[in-house]
């Protein structure tokens, strides 16, 4: 082999070829922190994607199933949340990513694009109230699912330590999905064991801000802390707008939601999503687009 190629080449085949100095991602033109970075975020919106498609392409599929079965559907992916989450966040291995992927998107549902829609055609029909609820559900989906994503991959490629402040921030909301079945049980223990252990956690995030900090992390975990709890204060905004009286002008629907019964509406997302994805024919939107 090597007589045959140095036949075709001569001394040329033996000799270190040199096309350039140095590559765009070589150690002499990236630091090892800059490409760790680098390596991480890809990895972080790789997963996000993933997320995302799932709701795109697999949510049709589940609104498509009698709504006995997509609602079972539903509660059991609720019911996984808190164990795929566990799984992503204590594997630290990229093999947790799809359970991870799983849990935050709920095996496909289209929960994230759903409010997004919702938003839009509540905005359209002048049901602004709802509108900006739904887009601030939307929104802090993303973005807590997105930080989620973020924190995960950190704690993959070895910049985050999985220390106490950073299990203290993330196992609260491990526990905080365990209570979501209670809404099938007692509506009114699931929302008090919510809000309870929303408190402590929002309490404990803002107190551990000072320890996350470049020398143990990197410069990005005290935003990547305050943008989980903008997600957050995101839901309690939509909440509040909610409650808020329904003002319908010209088209005189009624609004999808209400008012007196914030919370309890929520107790059947199944329904809420097959309502605002169908008034516009969504499915098959979401079918043509991909």
């Amino acid at each position: 082999m090597k007589k045959m190629f140095t036949s075709l080449c001569g001394d040329n085949c033996l000799e270190e070829w040199k096309l350039t100095d140095s590559g765009p991602l070589d150690d002499e033109t990236t630091t090892t922190e800059e490409f760790s970075m680098f390596a991480t975020y890809v990895l972080s919106f790789t997963t996000i994607f993933a997320g995302l498609a799932l709701e795109g392409l697999i949510g049709v599929t589940w609104l498509s199933l009698s709504e006995e079965f997509a609602s079972l559907g539903w509660k059991i992916t609720q019911a996984l949340f808190s164990l795929c989450l566990a799984i992503g966040l204590y594997s630290q291995s990229v093999f947790g990513l799809p359970f991870l992927v799983f849990g935050l998107w709920k095996g496909g549902f289209p929960e994230t694009l759903c409010y997004f829609e919702r938003s839009q055609r509540d905005w359209t029909n002048k049901i602004y109230r709802d509108a900006i609820s739904g887009y601030c559900n939307g929104l802090g989906l993303l973005l807590h699912h997105s930080i989620c994503c973020i924190v995960v991959c950190n704690l993959i490629t070895g910049r985050f330590p999985l220390n106490r402040e950073l299990q203290v921030a993330t196992i609260l909301l491990v526990i905080q999905h365990w209570f979501v079945i209670l809404r099938y049980i007692s509506f009114t223990s699931y929302v008090v064991s919510l809000l309870g252990v929303e408190a402590v956690w929002q309490w404990q995030v803002i107190s551990n801000l000072q320890h996350y900090t470049a020398s143990t992390y990197d410069y990005t975990a005290r935003g990547l802390a305050m943008s989980m709890l903008v997600a957050h204060w995101l839901f309690l905004i939509a909440y509040f707008i909610e409650s808020l009286p329904v003002t319908v002008e010209d088209s005189g629907e009624e609004s999808s939601f209400n008012p007196l019964k914030t919370l309890k509406k929520h107790e059947d997302n199944m329904k809420f999503i097959k309502r605002g994805i169908s008034q516009r024919k969504f499915g098959n939107a979401q079918t043509d687009k991909h």
